[in-house]
């Protein structure tokens, strides 16, 4: 893949992470950012995929996709179980997590959904005139 379309394919996944920089999650006089998500195993290894699979020169390209397609997705499975268990883990209420999260958190998720999205028009932009598809 050309070093344009890492760049590009970077800058989509920092946008994505861009706000869990506001406040998301609230609980009284809590505001917590999204950054909490980060903290989750899920959220964690889907960022060090998604970093792995654009930049880490593996033998086969096809690794770099797998890992890129493990970690978009991870990031929105990380958003939603952060969602449903960051104020008490061992408890999913989907209605009081709903009530305990500000309008930021959707905005976050859909930064997600819209990075997995572009990706894979991306990736099938590439794959169809592109002889160096994405990873």
């Amino acid at each position: 893949m050309s070093t344009k379309r890492r760049l590009l394919m970077t800058l989509i996944f920092l946008l994505s992470l861009a706000p869990m920089a506001l406040s998301q999650f609230v609980h009284g006089e809590y505001d917590l950012p999204g950054f909490l998500v980060l903290t989750t195993p899920v959220g964690f290894f889907a960022c060090l995929f998604v970093l792995l699979g654009l930049w880490c020169p593996f033998s086969s390209s096809r690794t770099n996709r797998i890992l890129c397609i493990l970690g978009l997705p991870g990031m929105v499975a990380a958003e939603l179980y952060t969602c449903l268990t960051w104020y008490a883990p061992a408890v999913l209420s989907l209605r009081r997590s709903l009530a305990l999260v500000s309008p930021a958190f959707f905005l976050g998720l859909a930064a997600s959904v819209a990075a997995v999205l572009l990706y894979l028009l991306l990736r099938r932009g590439a794959a169809g005139g592109d002889p160096a598809p994405l990873p």
